[in-house]
């Protein structure tokens, strides 16, 4: 729920500051724990621990950063779930475009 449509607007531009400063760590970090990883499902187990972790802490302080938003815990952990399946599905579709070239 929030008090006006530009506190909506806040919390977007502020998610995706905090967004894409916690994205450079994640994927730094999702690096450095797979590298040494073997099998596709640990390896995306893991990235999906890591990334969600990181965009549900972004998450979280644009929600506490904009207090006339309130956004519940389920509701909060359900999109970055859908976020991050949304993200590797666009992956798949960059990968399978640029192996038709």
């Amino acid at each position: 729920m929030y008090d006006s449509f530009y506190s909506l607007i806040w919390f977007v531009v502020l998610f995706f500051i905090i967004g894409f400063v916690m994205d450079l760590f994640a994927n730094s970090f999702i690096k450095v724990i797979t590298m040494n990883m073997s099998g596709k499902t640990s390896i995306f187990l893991a990235s999906m621990l890591i990334d969600c972790t990181f965009t549900w802490i972004a998450f979280r302080i644009a929600n506490l950063l904009v207090t006339s938003i309130t956004i519940p815990l389920t509701t909060e952990i359900s999109a970055v779930i859908l976020m991050f399946f949304i993200s590797v599905a666009f992956e798949n579709k960059d990968k399978m475009y640029q192996q038709e070239r």
